[in-house]
């Protein structure tokens, strides 16, 4: 996954404040306006998916995320990697930490292997529950791919859904579950199973 992304982190990430409340373990992955890392707190082992975005108007966002992430940090579902923290990260940038999810990401498993009909049909079945608790918050995802969700097969396939609150407080988007259930119909379509 991480074969084209550089070992160690770049510029985005050493320009960022410094007392970041995250030591980083190493990068994830990268894009125009954010760098993923591996990442976990001071006083804990646990590890998390830190994202740190530049953005040209931060307070903007900073507003955004105190409106979002209360009720975000409350949002429990096995399928969905919960908000655990957002705020400044320096000049121009903000940061998004969120539970780190192992496993492959639906886009890469549909290319490159060989998921069972059974599996399909999980897989399926996790994402709408997993949505429809989002929406029983009062909250939606907006920007749901196969490439915004996690599977994995230990033990029993695994899905969980990342971003939840990105289009929330990235975007300034407000909820709207309906772009939710087209994408999991357009989801389904790539299963090659029935929406449930």
């Amino acid at each position: 996954m991480a074969l084209d992304i550089p070992d160690g982190p770049d510029e985005a990430a050493s320009d960022a404040d410094e007392s970041l409340p995250y030591d980083i373990v190493t990068i994830l992955a990268q894009d125009a306006d954010a760098v993923t890392y591996l990442a976990r707190d001071f006083l804990s082992t646990t590890h998390l998916a830190l994202k740190i975005v530049a953005a040209a108007d931060v307070p903007a966002i900073l507003s955004r995320i105190h409106t979002w992430k209360p009720r975000l940090e409350t949002l429990r579902h096995p399928g969905i990697s919960r908000l655990v923290d957002a705020g400044p990260a320096g000049t121009a940038r903000f940061y998004l930490a969120t539970e780190y999810v192992a496993g492959s990401s639906l886009d890469y498993l549909l290319k490159h292997r060989t998921v069972t009909p059974a599996h399909r049909v999980a897989i399926a079945r996790q994402l709408a529950e997993a949505l429809a608790a989002i929406h029983a918050q009062g909250l939606a995802h907006m920007r749901l791919d196969t490439s915004r969700i996690k599977v994995a097969d230990g033990g029993g396939v695994r899905a969980t859904i990342l971003g939840v609150g990105s289009g929330l407080i990235v975007g300034g988007l407000s909820p709207r579950p309906e772009l939710d259930r087209t994408a999991l119909m357009a989801v389904c379509r790539e299963l090659g199973v029935p929406v449930p």
